[in-house]
């Protein structure tokens, strides 16, 4: 999922960087320190989530807020919980409260991914991969996992194997984050085709994928926003 971040204090902007780096998912667009900045890039600009300050010079976040026309999904990031009923009112998906624990935040984020989670169910539920003479149609539940080679991809489904000139990350933007994720640097699965999985590996299909050190957090988490029976 792709964000900005709107925030006048530097050390602020810096702190969001810093959290939206241990989600793998997210993929930072930008980081504005006023919304005039920001309402410019943003209209012509898809995105995921807007992170956003309050308390700024000239016009607050609130006040954007309520201008705006179009809006994406809103997380608030202020240092002032006084004004959440009023933030509440315009439909934002979360309030976080500096300083922001990574624990909120990810909880924040995932809220997100289950409202796009529920978009999808709207959606088309295939993609076309492009091989070397043509387009071959995949559904989701076809896809297995993704295998990463520098600059191309080979896309596992069921029994046969379609390579890509793409990169991973290209690949992992045009999927669907709340379907597909990535485990390490070469992989990304889909998480209705996992077995199993421990602290060091995923079983897909009878294959068994490193989890890479970066991305067992964010792996474990992800599982646990799916429904798991536990003891």
């Amino acid at each position: 999922m792709t964000c900005v971040v709107i925030d006048d204090e530097p050390l602020a902007r810096k702190g969001m960087e810093l959290l939206i780096e241990q989600i793998p998912s997210l993929e930072l667009k930008g980081c504005f320190s006023n919304v005039i900045d920001a309402g410019n890039y943003l209209a012509t600009a898809a995105i995921d989530i807007l992170f956003i300050d309050i308390q700024m010079p000239g016009i607050n976040g609130i006040d954007y807020l309520k201008n705006v026309e179009k809006r994406n999904n809103v997380i608030i990031t202020t240092a002032f919980p006084q004004f959440a009923i009023e933030a509440f009112d315009l439909n934002v998906v979360d309030y976080l409260v500096k300083p922001i624990r990574f624990d909120r935040f990810y909880k924040a984020v995932a809220r997100v991914m289950n409202i796009n989670r529920d978009k999808i169910q709207l959606e088309e539920d295939y993609i076309f991969i492009r091989t070397e003479r043509k387009y071959i149609r995949a559904n989701y539940n076809e896809i297995d996992y993704v295998e990463g080679l520098k600059d191309y991809v080979i896309v596992h489904c069921d029994k046969d194997k379609h390579m890509v000139a793409a990169n991973l990350k290209t690949v992992h933007s045009v999927l669907p984050q709340q379907l597909f994720i990535r485990i390490n640097k070469s992989f990304i699965v889909n998480i209705s085709k996992v077995k199993s999985l421990d602290n060091d590996w995923v079983t897909v299909q009878n294959k068994m994928l490193p989890i890479g050190d970066n991305y067992k957090k964010s792996v474990i988490d992800f599982i646990n926003l799916k429904k798991v029976l536990k003891r």
